[in-house]
Order: structure tokens, then sequence, then C-alpha cells
């Protein structure tokens, strides 16, 4: 359901009863019906994927609504119950609002408020309604007061509505500006939307010195890591691990690449710390790809009956169960916190020794030369690879890949950000090709695995039959992934690509 009327929503502030008093000395405005209690909660995803999406989504008493910031549309379904995932939400234009923007993000209670509503309609000479005015007020968790007039017009009546907005101005002597209200329900609650660090780009400037650039990419991705600790011990979604994940192993390419900009003793102190810490992520990060392709899986090898793979959802769930209660084990350890609160002094305090000749260089000029060699890494290893090479040639190719792109990712703003922008696209994808064919690697050697458990319990010879098919749909996918490489990778090789790199990483390309 859809409401089409002309809304402002306009931010009282802390003087509601002014304008309560407003609207009583109004001859054409008139109370409709008692004070209501209201309960209203804000929800988006952690990492604000609805407000990317250009929405605000919140629940009231049993109706969840999806708001429109740029145009106030505003969209309605009946939701007895907060939902949690987009698929709790009945099909329709907010669940399709809702699927596109969250995919496979949980949504999070933002706020929530208690709300007292005073509800008014403005008539006109003939007694009939040509405005609405809703005046709600209450406190949010923190504490602070809140209070939002809501002006709706009524279809046909856009004049009066106007009018009404002009008199409420020139009375409160201010403009009634139209505000977003969940924008002004965070403002209260003291939350920044859309401020998660994982989304922010590290400002660096071509000659700030390589030591600080380094650090002060290492402290963005130190805080993303801890944005998302609480996400992944609770495991509330499997992108709090991936973004954990991608900031854990940005540090340990940074390392990689910071020889003579930070003491060797540091980086393989932090480097062997960084992989204990990446390597305790692997198994539940790998059965967390694997369970999330699953239905894909049932839809390719058993259409007509889906839950003869359900044996196997078992299975893959206790698995990822048990390696994430020894991940929450690892990240609640002495060693974890030992690791972040090191970490952070030594960014802040930025140790030297006579190995560290490039820490006060230029970051320019640094990065330059170290993505330059990973550039060329990555060219000469995937060159290197034919029909008859090895997949632990590709695999290796996959690290090289990822490392350019985290230096690309990281220090590419000193260089020109268009150029840098396509380096990265077509890098995503060649990685791609490697990443699917990587995938469907580790799922074949674990399918194997669980079929040998399945076999063993009683009744399940269907679904061991389903999963010999599953096997053969997996290992065709690897071998259509490997197929396609040569293609991918002469895309990456191409004639343009090298000039490309060339161009970024002249003299000449610094900002």
């Amino acid at each position: 359901m859809a409401r089409r009327m002309p809304l402002v929503v306009v931010d009282v502030g802390g003087d509601p009863d002014r304008v309560t008093g407003l609207l009583n000395g109004y001859d054409d405005v008139h109370r409709d019906g008692p004070e209501l209690a209201v309960h209203r909660v804000l929800l988006d995803t952690f990492d604000w994927r609805i407000r990317r999406a250009g929405g605000a989504l919140s629940w009231c008493d049993g109706t969840l609504s999806w708001r429109d910031r740029a145009t106030g549309h505003i969209d309605t379904v009946p939701q007895d119950d907060l939902p949690r995932w987009p698929a709790d939400v009945v099909t329709g234009a907010v669940h399709d609002r809702l699927a596109d923007a969250c995919e496979v993000r949980i949504l999070l209670s933002r706020v929530e408020i208690d709300l007292a509503v005073r509800r008014y309609r403005m008539l006109d000479d003939l007694d009939k309604t040509v405005a609405w005015i809703d005046l709600e007020r209450g406190s949010v968790d923190s504490g602070t007061p809140v209070a939002i007039m809501l002006v709706r017009g009524v279809r046909g009546y856009d004049a009066e509505h106007a009018r009404l907005l002009r008199r409420l101005a020139e009375d409160l002597g201010a403009p009634t500006a139209d505000c977003d209200p969940a924008d002004i329900l965070y403002a209260a609650a003291g939350l920044e939307p859309g401020g998660y660090p994982g989304d922010h780009e590290v400002c660096l400037t071509p000659t700030m010195a390589a030591n600080e650039a380094v650090a002060r990419t290492c402290r963005h991705l130190l805080q993303t890591m801890r944005a998302n600790e609480a996400g992944v011990i609770a495991d509330l979604d499997t992108e709090f691990l991936h973004d954990f994940r991608v900031a854990v192993r940005r540090t340990r390419s940074l390392l990689g690449a910071s020889k003579r900009v930070l003491p060797d003793l540091v980086r393989d102190d932090f480097r062997k710390r960084f992989k204990w810490m990446g390597d305790i992520t692997t198994p539940v990060r790998d059965l967390d790809v694997f369970f999330l392709a699953i239905p894909a899986y049932a839809h390719a090898v058993a259409r007509d009956d889906p839950a003869v793979l359900a044996p196997l959802v078992d299975v893959v769930a206790a698995d990822q169960q048990a390696a994430h209660a020894a991940l929450s084990e690892a990240l609640l350890s002495q060693d974890y916190a030992e690791l972040v609160s090191d970490w952070s002094e030594t960014l802040d305090t930025l140790p030297t020794d006579d190995e560290t000749t490039e820490a006060e260089d230029p970051i320019v000029e640094v990065a330059r030369r170290r993505i330059w060699k990973a550039y060329r890494v990555v060219r000469r290893d995937g060159r290197a690879i034919d029909e008859d090479s090895p997949s632990e040639m590709l695999h290796r190719l996959r690290k090289d890949a990822k490392v350019l792109r985290y230096l690309l990712e990281a220090f590419g703003t000193v260089f020109d950000t268009d150029r840098t922008q396509v380096a990265v696209r077509e890098l995503k994808r060649l990685q791609e090709n490697l990443g699917a064919f990587q995938d469907a690697e580790v799922q074949s050697q674990e399918l194997r695995e669980f079929a040998i458990r399945i076999a063993r319990r009683p009744n399940d010879a269907d679904t061991v039959m389903a999963l010999g098919i599953l096997a053969g749909h997996i290992e065709q996918l690897q071998h259509d992934a490997r197929a396609q490489f040569a293609t991918s990778f002469a895309r990456f090789d191409a004639r343009d690509n090298r000039a490309l790199y060339k161009g970024l990483l002249s003299p000449k390309a610094a900002r």
C-alpha cells in the first residue's frame, strides 16, 4: 500500500508545547480523537545499506514502512513483529526494496522510541478535511526529547496544504523546512547514519610520509575490525566476518609492502600475529560461503525435492557453529586483546631503525614502487599459467591479485582517481574468475567429507545420491571457471590495461 499525499515533516525541536498552543488557537484546526501512544523502531543494516539505497525503514505498531528519502513516497505493509531479514516481509514493494538493498545482511533496530501522538485536522469553509497534522513527542533511549510535526495534505487540496505551511512558518517564526523524520530521531539518539568505517576512504596526500600513510590506513582497518567484532561473535550475519577478514588481509598486505617503512622486527611480529587471525577465520568463512550456496545448489540438482539436501544443511550448520565457537574464543582471548593493543600502540609511535630508510619518503613514491612490483608479480604469474598448470598456480595468482588490489585501494587516492578505479574494476574481473575456481575446489573437497558423514546415517540414501549429482555440478563449475581463465587473464594483460598501469604509476601520475 502506498501513500502519495503531500507530506512535510517539521522538526519542532524542544518546544512542542508552543506548537500545541499554536494549533489549539487556529479556528480551522481541530483535535481529532484522543492522544495515541505508539512505539516506533528505525531499522537498517549494520553498514546502513537501506540508507545508501535512498530509503528509511521504520516499524510502528504492526506496520512496516519504507520511505523514499528523495521523494517522500511511502510504501507500507502489515508486519506483526520486527523483521530480521527481507524474507520475513510478505512479497510486495517493501519486500523487494529490502531484498535489493540488504541482500544477506540482517536488519538491526537502530532507534526505538515511545511517542505520544496528537492528531489534528484542518477544515475548509464546507467543513471538509483539507490537511492532517500529527504532532509526535517523546524521548529516545538516551533521554533526548524529540518532537516532530507531520503536515500531510489531502488529494485535491494542495493549495490549502501550502497555505497551512506558510501560516505555520510565519507563526513559528522559522521556515517549515521539510526534514527526514529518521534523521531527527537519529540525531536525538546521537547516531550518525552511514557512519561505518568500512565505507570511508582514508584521506592521504601524495607528499605524506610513507610511515604515516601506512599507519593512517592501518588505523582505519583496525577500526573496521573493532566495529565488526561484536557482530562476528554474535554471528548475526555473514558480512560481519567478511568485513573483518578483509580488514585483516589488507593489514597483512600493507605489512608485507612496508619493508624499509616499518622495522623488520615489527613487520615480522605482526605479520605472524595477523596471519593467526586470518587462519582462525578461514574455516568459518568457507562454511559460510558453502551454506549460502546451498539454495542455488538445491535448485540445480534437486528441483523436484529441495528438502533432499536438508541433511547437508544440518551437517554444514553444525560444522559452522563449531568453527564459529573456536573463532569467538579467539576473539575473546588475551592473545587477541594484546594484538589489538600492541598494534594500536605501534601505529601511534611509528617506530624506526636503521632499516627504515623509506619511512619519511613521500607515500606517492613508495606506493608507486610497491604497486608496480605487485602488478608485475600478477602479470608474471598469470602468464606462466597454461592449460596444463596445476590448480596451485591459480591459487597463488589469486593471492597475488588480492595484494595488488589492496594496495591499489589503500594508496590509489594519491594517484589519478579515475584511472585507479578503472584498474581496480579490471582487476576485479580477474579476481571473480579466480574466486569462482577457488570456491568450487574448496566446496568440492568439503562436499566429499560431508557425503562420507551423511552416508553413515540411516535413511539418507536419497540425499547421498543427490550429493553425487551435486559433486558433478560443482566439478563442472570449477571446470567452467578454469576454461574461462585464459580469456579473463588475457583481458587483464591486454595492451590497454598495461598502458593504464604505466600511466597510473608514472612519475606524472601523482596528484
